[in-house]
């Protein structure tokens, strides 16, 4: 297993301010890219080059786009090489079948083009960790749900119930078409998306999750191209162990 310094040492050049090399041309020499993130026991490699990953969480929605830039480089001058952000379903979704992703002219179009917020991110030499929900918690609102899944008064949230998968379904197959070639697989910056968020903390005790649901999310980001990125759960392995994963 390789030692703790050799698996630092490159991403320690590069944060000490090597000028001539960006993350992207030590990761993707030449735009070439032959293999995803991979996790492999306790290191990760990226282009099958190991890599430490440094990421702070900077979400876009909350924050007038005139200072994505900013506050994107601030990240990178504090030594991170990832950025990681939830994306809002409330908010792309602000009315049943109605969607925006910065295109519609309302009150909160401009803060919604997560299109143009991952490229921004590329640009300041910052890799992306997407984190989709659809349920995200993230102290916002219903967990970024929409409010009117709750006309239906036998909803089942975050389940496999027909009432709640079938618009997060059609949530993600609006969301992710506008993404999938901004993978760092495709040349792009999106280097990981999470399936659900914090899901072992969906129930009591070690009462079984629904899996089943879980699947379900899996399968629709792969059917929308997202096979090309790593999949990961969000939990605490202390508390919930592994009882919010899915095999794969």
């Amino acid at each position: 297993m390789p030692s703790i310094i050799s698996i630092l040492l490159p991403s320690l050049l590069l944060l000490q301010g090597c000028e001539s090399m960006t993350l992207y041309e030590y990761y993707a020499p030449g735009g070439v890219v032959e293999a995803p993130l991979v996790a492999e026991g306790n290191v990760f490699t990226l282009n099958n080059k190991e890599i430490v990953i440094l990421s702070g969480s900077f979400h876009y929605f909350r924050v007038h786009p005139a200072y994505w830039r900013d506050t994107l480089r601030k990240l990178r001058a504090a030594g991170l090489n990832a950025v990681q952000t939830y994306v809002p379903w409330n908010l792309h979704e602000p009315r049943a079948g109605v969607y925006d992703f910065g295109q519609l002219g309302e009150s909160m179009s401009a803060f919604l083009d997560v299109r143009s917020f991952v490229t921004l991110a590329q640009e300041e030499d910052l890799f992306v960790i997407l984190r989709p929900g659809p349920y995200i918690c993230s102290e916002w609102d219903f967990g970024g749900m929409p409010s009117y899944l709750l006309r239906d008064y036998t909803m089942q949230v975050r389940t496999y119930y027909e009432g709640f998968r079938t618009p997060a379904a059609a949530f993600f197959d609006h969301l992710l078409p506008q993404l999938v070639d901004l993978q760092f697989a495709h040349g792009g910056s999106i280097i990981a998306v999470q399936v659900e968020n914090e899901y072992g903390h969906f129930g009591y005790g070690d009462e079984p999750r629904d899996t089943l649901y879980l699947e379900y999310l899996r399968d629709n980001l792969v059917d929308n191209g997202f096979g090309d990125s790593l999949f990961f759960t969000s939990d605490s392995p202390s508390s919930t162990r592994d009882l919010g994963a899915i095999p794969g």
